[in-house]
Formats: structure tokens, C-alpha cells, sequence
């Protein structure tokens, strides 16, 4: 990014130059103050500026504004603070509107990175605006885009996202396109005492052990009615007992978003308990929605889902979600959570992780 010192940031790969504050906001010692505006799409579409100095100032599409998210940001929201402070973790609007569905638009999430087509036009978003930097010319971004791509060639590290594992139980997950190999990244022994994986299929566990060798762990899985655990698929959920706390890199390609898992799609769910996970972070609810094939209708939770749950490592307690009790309004859910003992997903701001697997119930 390049600072142009009046509230403004041109993105030299892009040549996108954006507004540092949404709309509503000003900036004042790098700080961007006041409360930012919320709109319908209609109203974000019409939204102009001077700021300085331009007047073509405009709402993004939705590939420009998804280009600002930072999917490495181990904070919330997911944007780079440092050259947009004060972005709060909202939804916010694109000028792109859903080829499909003339009610809907795209909007990117910042609280989790998540771009979505089911936006309601009548829904009240944040806004951001952007032109393009006419002063960074053709020659120009092509050498930036040239000098970054030879940096990520001759620099590339293995991308991976680190994890702390503690002691006991930990719900992990590989929600990105590979396969992860088991052996390869859990194979400590001083550490891991088992990995699990849900084998929806056979509806039976696979299991591996790195504290036994793989001739004893052939035969002992056979005595279980195990399946002997070597790699973990794409969408999959996993478990990992650990003795020892520790930190693990999983190595990540492209993200699996919820849709990924809607009826005939490649990670489509089964009926019955799928143990699962995403690449990108969503909350519970937001899964659920996007299992829909049409976007819901309005003020309808769908019913896609029968339960989905998360696991807690240190309070040892299950995360709750069901559809099912959501629709009913009120206080419906937050009572049945209460008086199980189970944890709130929306109290405690609790989203679907990467990294993390979890349990959906299909029916």
C-alpha cells in the first residue's frame, strides 16, 4: 500500500485506490473517527466523495472489496488494521449485485473474510469506497505485480497456519483443497497419543498412533474394528489426543467455504453425524444458511441442519447450535443451551474456525 497522506491508500498490485475510512468516518491521527454509516445497496451504490481531491469515488465490486481481506490476520476484523483502523468487524457492501436472484447483492464480511451473494438489497451494511489510481500506469503495475510474484518464487515458504494444542482433546480440522498427511505432521510421539477421523461412509473410526509401529497399529485397529488412519481429506474434521502442549503448523491452499458442502457439491454432507471444517470463518448460523442452495428467504432460518456442535478443549464442554430451536425466536435456543449446560455460540462470539473441525447432524 501506498499512503497518500489524505485519507487514502493506493494498492500498487491492483491499482485500486481505496478510502482508509468507511463511510461516515474521518480520519484523524491515524485513527478513524466518528460512527461509519450504514446503508441499503440501493442507497451504498449512490454514495460519492471528494476525498482527495477526486469525485469518481464508487462502491467496489465484489472481487475488488474481497481483495483488502487479509486471511492471515489472527485478529478480528480481518483487514489490515494498520492501513484501515477502525474497520469494525461488519458486513459490507460490493457494487455487485447476484446475477441470479434480483432481491440479493454481494457483501464481504469482515469478520471473517466471507463473501456472500444473498445479501438482502434491503439490508442496512457499512460501506467502503474506491477508484482506480489512474497515476499508476499499465507499465507500472505490471512491474509491481512482476516484482511480487518473483519475491513470492524465490522466497516461498511452506504456507501453513499454526495451531496450540493443549493437553486432552483437541477438535481439529483441514478445511483447505489436500489432503493432509498424518504421519508426516502428528507423528511425535513424546506429544500425540492418538488422531481420530469419522469415517462417514463405513460410519466407523480410522485410527493412528505414532507411540506404536505400523505393523502393531494394522493389527490392533483390526481388533477394534478400526480403519487404520492415513491422511485426512479435504472438509474433514479430526481429533488429536495430546500429552504434552504443543504447537503445529497445517499446511493451507485454497479455503473450503460452507457451500462447499450444499447437496452435490464436492464436500456435500451425508445424512447422519459428518465431522467437518472449513477454511474460512463463519459462524454456526452462517453454515447453516449457506447449505442452501437458494438464498433463504427473509427472516426464515432453513432447516439444512439438525445440530451442529464445536468443541471446547479447555472448559471441556460442547458448543450448541441447532436451526431447528433458532426458528422458534426468543429465547428458545439460549434456554435449551442454558439448561443442557452447553456453550452459546453468539454469546460467546464464537465462529467456525479454521483449523477447527465440527459436528453437524444432518437429517
Amino acid at each position: 500500500y501506498v499512503d497518500h497522506a489524505d485519507g487514502t491508500v493506493t494498492h500498487t498490485p491492483t491499482g485500486l485506490m481505496w478510502q482508509r475510512c468507511a463511510v461516515g468516518q474521518t480520519l484523524s491521527a491515524e485513527r478513524c473517527t466518528d460512527t461509519a454509516g450504514d446503508y441499503t445497496w440501493e442507497q451504498a451504490t449512490q454514495l460519492s466523495s471528494s476525498l482527495g481531491g477526486y469525485t469518481d469515488w464508487r462502491l467496489p465490486t465484489e472481487d475488488e472489496l474481497i481483495s483488502l481481506v487479509d486471511y492471515n490476520a489472527a485478529t478480528i476484523p480481518a483487514i489490515n488494521a494498520q492501513i484501515f483502523p477502525d474497520t469494525s468487524a461488519s458486513n459490507f457492501w460490493s457494487a455487485s449485485a447476484n446475477s441470479d436472484f434480483s432481491s440479493n447483492a454481494w457483501y464481504v464480511s469482515f469478520s471473517n473474510g466471507y463473501a456472500n451473494g444473498y445479501g438482502y438489497k434491503s439490508s442496512y451494511y457499512q460501506a467502503r469506497l474506491v477508484r482506480v489510481d489512474t497515476l499508476v500506469t499499465t507499465s507500472t503495475t505490471t512491474t509491481t505485480i512482476s516484482t511480487v510474484a518473483t519475491t513470492t518464487t524465490t522466497t516461498q515458504s511452506p504456507v501453513g497456519l499454526t495451531l496450540s494444542l493443549s493437553t486432552g482433546w483437541n477438535l481439529l480440522g483441514n478445511g483447505w483443497n489436500q489432503s493432509l498427511p498424518v504421519a508426516s505432521v502428528f507423528g511425535d510421539a513424546a506429544r500425540i497419543t492418538t488422531v481420530w477421523k469419522w469415517d462417514v461412509a463405513k460410519i466407523g473410526w480410522q485410527f493412528y498412533s505414532p507411540t506404536i509401529t505400523a505393523q502393531d497399529l494394522q493389527a490392533y485397529a483390526a481388533g477394534k474394528g478400526y480403519g487404520v488412519l492415513s491422511e485426512i481429506s479435504a472438509g474433514e474434521g479430526f481429533w488429536v489426543n495430546v500429552n504434552r502442549s504443543f504447537t503445529v503448523v497445517l499446511p493451507t491452499t485454497v479455503p473450503i467455504t460452507g457451500s462447499g458442502f450444499q447437496a452435490g457439491k464436492a464436500y456435500a454432507l451425508k445424512n447422519g453425524w459428518n465431522l467437518v471444517a472449513v477454511g474460512v470463518a463463519q459462524s454456526a448460523s452462517e453454515f447453516n444458511s449457506v447449505l442452501s442452495i437458494l438464498p433463504p428467504v427473509a427472516g426464515v432460518v432453513p432447516q439444512n441442519l439438525t445440530t451442529l456442535w464445536a468443541w471446547d478443549n479447555p472448559q471441556t464442554k460442547w458448543y450448541f447450535y441447532s436451526p431447528q430451536l433458532d426458528a422458534k425466536g426468543g429465547t428458545a435456543l439460549t434456554d435449551y443451551i442454558a439448561s443442557k449446560g452447553y456453550l452459546d455460540f453468539t454469546a460467546a462470539n464464537r465462529l467456525l474456525w479454521p483449523g477447527t473441525g465440527f459436528w453437524v447432524n444432518k437429517p
